[in-house]
Order: structure tokens, then sequence, then C-alpha cells
């Protein structure tokens, strides 16, 4: 696929590396546990496009699930709306993803288009 680049980084300490609004859509799965969730959520922000969008996946905080991190780590998906609104998200939609992924909860959400 000519669209699409892979690069194995520590996106954490140093960042994805785009370029800021140049991505259509960002990907954030099974993450927001992380010591400091706000900051990759404005990394995500800094990299789309105006009117891209952010979909997020995460664990559910209210069962025990066959995998996943322990229970009291996980965010709950209100806190993650939350999290997305103050790194300058709109448009925060949660998603009910039923029986496709029983153990986790999504979040749709955009950045503004200007």
């Amino acid at each position: 696929m000519a669209n699409v680049q892979t690069e194995v980084r520590d996106f954490v300490d140093h960042g994805t590396g785009v370029p800021d609004s140049s991505q259509g859509h960002v990907m954030v799965f099974n993450l927001l546990h992380i010591e400091d969730p706000l900051a990759l959520l404005r990394e995500a922000h800094r990299a789309l496009k105006p009117g891209g969008f952010l979909s997020v996946i995460h664990w559910r905080s209210d069962l025990d699930t066959p995998r996943g991190p322990p229970l009291a780590l996980r965010p709950k998906q209100e806190q993650c709306a939350g999290r997305l609104a103050e790194a300058g998200f709109h448009s925060v939609l949660q998603e009910d993803l039923g029986s496709s992924a029983p153990y986790q909860f999504g979040i749709l959400a955009r950045r503004a288009a200007r």
C-alpha cells in the first residue's frame, strides 16, 4: 500500500514524528492507561488535519477480561471522553462496540474543521 508508512519509535518519549496537521485519521487502541494519556491525546490532536478523526478503543473497567491491564489501571469511558475534550477534540461520541469487542469500549472524536 503506497499510502501507509510504518515506523518503530517510542512515541511517549519522542512523539509521533509526523508533521502538524498531516493525518486524516489517528487510532489510539488500548493505550490510555499509560502514565500521561493527555500528552498522547494532545499529540494525536496536533498530528490531525482540521476535521480529522480520532478513534479510541480501550479495555472496559467495569468487568474482568481475559487480557488487558489490571482493572485498577483502566480509565473509565467517561474519563477518556473528558480527556479528549481537554486535549482539544470536539464531537466526542461514545460508541457501543457490541459483540464485535465485548471487553472494550469505543470513542470517536473529531478535530475542529477550523
